[in-house]
């Protein structure tokens, strides 16, 4: 797959999307029997930064509530 920009900008390189993430929670877990694997981070807290629709208008987020993880499963 090919972007005609970077995923999150714009043509004019300017940012779409210019958030940060203040994590308030980390949850960690880790599974290991056999064949069967689970490991899952997922990070809990919230967002706050600007967002430009397509139109060029920013949209202010003030402490959006939001998460991240990273999971990998073999079963």
């Amino acid at each position: 797959m090919q972007y005609a920009s970077p995923p999150g900008r714009s043509a004019d390189d300017r940012p779409l999307v210019d958030l940060t993430f203040t994590p308030f929670h980390n949850r960690s877990t880790r599974t290991g029997a056999g064949l069967i694997a689970n490991r899952t981070g997922q990070c809990f807290g919230h967002c706050t930064g600007r967002i430009r629709d397509d139109k060029g208008r920013e949209i202010a987020v003030d402490r959006l509530l939001g998460w991240a993880e990273d999971v990998h499963m073999r079963w």
